[in-house]
């Protein structure tokens, strides 16, 4: 035969895949197939998982999220207010974050600091973090050696020294002051 499958060794001789393994001296690792169906099974197997990795990459080169699950998602429902309110992705909801951490940390959200969940969702969603800074009207910031240099919406230009404390509080009530998210009434 070219493949034993378990109900057909219960039924015949009563036994089961391990009992009947032992009986006759083989291996309890070895399968109940033979060697040249188990290649076949091992040549689908590859060619199917290439077929699932080529419609990943595909799925992924057309800019969709390719889930746990082996499913894709259509790229209607990645623009959908559901899925992004889902993911947090939404501009009111990374509005609200970016305005919370601001005041809470009285910094700009980095890949340095807490605000790094922040940063990726900014930048997946903007395609940038200067971008997503630039939609809410805050300055984003280039690095040059130990300065910062931030760059608001209106062009005002600050350096900003890390080695300088007071220059950190210099710039957040300077964003205070310029930046409409971060006044009073901005929600």
């Amino acid at each position: 035969m070219k493949k034993l499958a378990a109900p057909h060794i219960k039924k015949c001789s009563g036994l089961t895949v391990c009992e009947y393994k032992k009986k006759y001296g083989l291996y309890l690792s070895k399968g109940l197939v033979s060697d040249e169906t188990s290649y076949k099974l091992a040549l689908n197997a590859i060619k199917n998982r290439k077929g699932r990795l080529k419609l990943r990459q595909q799925s992924v080169a057309n800019g969709l999220k390719y889930g746990h699950r082996s499913r894709t998602l259509t790229e209607a429902s990645l623009r959908s207010m559901q899925y992004k309110n889902k993911y947090g992705t939404c501009p009111d909801q990374i509005k609200a974050r970016l305005r919370e951490f601001i005041l809470a940390n009285k910094e700009l959200p980095a890949p340095s600091n807490r605000g790094y969940p922040l940063y990726k969702v900014m930048t997946r969603r903007f395609g940038s973090f200067p971008n997503g800074m630039a939609h809410f009207g805050l300055p984003y910031r280039i690095r040059q050696g130990t300065n910062l240099k931030f760059i608001f919406s209106d062009g005002t230009k600050w350096a900003y020294n890390l080695n300088q404390p007071y220059d950190r509080t210099a710039l957040y009530n300077m964003m205070l002051q310029k930046c409409d998210l971060l006044k009073n009434n901005a929600l």
